[in-house]
């Protein structure tokens, strides 16, 4: 996985502005197919079930309501 990461990488920063379109969509095949975006989904999961935990440390108040009411937005939102 690591190799295909690079050569995602090394592809991803060859695109400019004068990049065909059929460039363009062979690399956004190329990175759905790598498996990358369900792993930064994954990650973000972590982070945010870390972050859900911090907040529950402190006593319920009007300020975390909100924090965590932007903590489960984030989790449910789709790209």
């Amino acid at each position: 996985m690591r190799c295909v990461t690079l050569l995602l990488k090394k592809r991803i920063s060859r695109v400019t502005e004068d990049s065909t379109d059929e460039e363009i969509t062979h690399l956004v095949d190329a990175i759905k197919a790598s498996g990358a975006i369900e792993e930064s989904e994954q990650v973000a999961t972590a982070y945010l079930k870390k972050a859900m935990a911090i907040l529950d440390t402190f006593p319920s108040s009007k300020e975390i309501k909100p924090l965590k009411q932007i903590v489960k937005m984030l989790d449910k939102r789709e790209y």
